[in-house]
């Protein structure tokens, strides 16, 4: 069986919108996951690989249809890390959008808030500071710990 019959198999083209659903293993993220050459693979990356499509060093691949087990080569695109952060937020659908707290309480929200200049992530202003007193604190010898 060749590895493109042996992907097949895990490919439910019967779904709607056009995408491909990924039927075999699937990561916590919600990426299908594809065993090749010993080594575990995401399965959206393979569907291109196996349509000749190369992923060059310095980029991702991006769902256009924005289903992440979905492996239809028609709606994926390549794109930098940058471009694909900003994509995710644009839909709405990125880890930072989504959160309301930083991971010590806060409120990431209104005062509180801080987004740094690359529009990329929501920041802790009490955080920060904190962050910020500890790393002067060490830097000038007057560590307490």
């Amino acid at each position: 069986m060749t590895v493109l019959e042996r992907f097949q198999k895990f490919v439910d083209k019967e779904s709607t919108f056009g995408c491909w659903l990924w039927t075999g293993s699937i990561d916590p993220c919600g990426y299908g996951r594809f065993g090749l050459l010993g080594k575990n693979r995401q399965a959206h990356r393979v569907a291109l690989e196996l349509r000749d499509r190369t992923i060059p060093e310095g980029l991702e691949v991006d769902h256009l249809c924005e289903v992440r087990n979905c492996v239809n080569p028609e709606h994926l695109q390549l794109v930098t890390h940058k471009d694909n952060v900003r994509l995710s937020h644009k839909r709405g659908r990125g880890y930072w959008v989504k959160q309301t707290h930083c991971i010590r309480g806060h409120p990431l929200s209104g005062d509180n808030l801080y987004i740094n200049p690359r529009g990329f992530r929501r920041i802790c202003k009490i955080c920060r500071k904190m962050h910020k007193n500890t790393y002067l604190e060490k830097r000038n010898g007057l560590s307490f710990g």
